[in-house]
């Protein structure tokens, strides 16, 4: 939409991709793309694969999940439960981007996964289904009682690392994200249209304001962690 003229500039969950920078300079323009918060994906599963002994889950772990190479939880250091994944279309953007692209290693889902709208479907699902996985933004799981986040870790021989700041998981692991020790972390961007008008000027008042002490405040209310820590 950015491209295509009808919005002066965008919020962006990735950088810009070398396609949309080649889209943007036929029609004239260019784009940047501004680093604004830190983010991390929070993978969840139904509280009662983590009552049956699920500790966490490595990245590898969850590239074998979702592309259906594991199929039961005992294969994943949990219970003997069917795994049933939820995902987004993985041509929906954003957050699916980062994880088919990052976590897939841009390989299809598995025949065992099941396709959901959003985020809340997602959630809901996963309450529901015993062996039930699903990924968002950090921040959309906080205060979620009906699912578990589970704790990740960059291999086999790393430690797990959990998204949340305490047990309750009322907030996210902002220490972490920032310094990088939770292994899925992104930076979340504000994507300016450079075409020297309105369009430009707007876009850049919104990214030094989010930039700005008060902006970083705001973006740590909201569940993401400060780029200036």
């Amino acid at each position: 939409m950015l491209i295509e003229n009808q919005l002066s500039f965008a919020q962006s969950s990735r950088p810009i991709k070398d396609e949309e920078y080649q889209r943007a300079q036929t029609r004239g323009f260019k784009l940047k793309d501004i680093p604004v918060a830190i983010d991390g994906i929070a993978f969840y599963v139904n509280p009662e694969l983590v009552r049956q002994g699920l500790k966490g889950v490595t990245l590898a772990q969850v590239q074998n999940i979702f592309t259906g190479k594991i199929k039961n939880w005992k294969e994943a250091g949990g219970p003997d439960q069917a795994i049933t994944p939820f995902s987004r279309n993985l041509k929906a953007g954003g957050t699916v981007d980062f994880f088919y692209e990052k976590v897939l290693e841009e390989q299809p889902l598995g025949t065992n996964a099941q396709e959901v709208q959003d985020t809340t479907h997602s959630i809901r699902n996963v309450a529901r289904t015993a062996g039930g996985i699903g990924y968002a933004t950090a921040s959309e799981v906080i205060n979620q009682q009906t699912i578990r986040s589970l704790p990740l870790a960059k291999d086999a021989n790393s430690s797990f690392v959990s998204p949340c700041a305490d047990d309750t998981c009322t907030s996210v692991n902002q220490k972490d994200f920032a310094n990088d020790v939770y292994p899925l972390t992104r930076r979340l961007f504000v994507i300016i249209r450079q075409d020297g008008r309105l369009n430009e000027q707007a876009g850049v008042v919104y990214a030094n304001m989010l930039l700005s002490n008060e902006g970083q405040k705001f973006v740590e209310e909201t569940g993401f962690v400060s780029i200036r820590n």
